[in-house]
């Protein structure tokens, strides 16, 4: 930008930092998201937004984007909206979910 009265700032900074996928919590989260579609795949991916993640991950615990949700095309339409929210059903789902990764991780 050539304009002398434009001026930028950081204001936010971190280095970018992943959770290994080498992990018993990833394979249980495997494990538990195949039950109901064995031909399915968790993989690791990159998404745009923000999370608290990287202050978990700067003091080595390991740390998913994983909710358990079972979002439908109208969930995913309503993300970040001023509608946003999830169905009972799709949060009963997800807690299901997660407390069958938590008992997975247990054995």
């Amino acid at each position: 930008m050539d304009d002398p009265e434009i001026c930028f700032s950081i204001l936010l900074n971190f280095p970018p930092l992943a959770s290994d996928a080498e992990t018993d919590l990833f394979r249980a989260i495997q494990s538990i998201a195949e039950r109901p579609e064995p031909q399915s795949a968790v993989v690791p991916s990159i998404l745009a937004g923000f999370t608290d993640a990287h202050f978990f991950r700067r003091k080595g615990i390991i740390s998913y984007g994983f909710t358990g949700l079972a979002t439908t095309e109208d969930d995913a339409r309503r993300i970040h909206s001023t509608n946003e929210r999830f169905s009972l059903s799709s949060l009963r789902k997800g807690i299901q979910v997660l407390f069958e990764v938590v008992q997975d991780l247990e054995l």
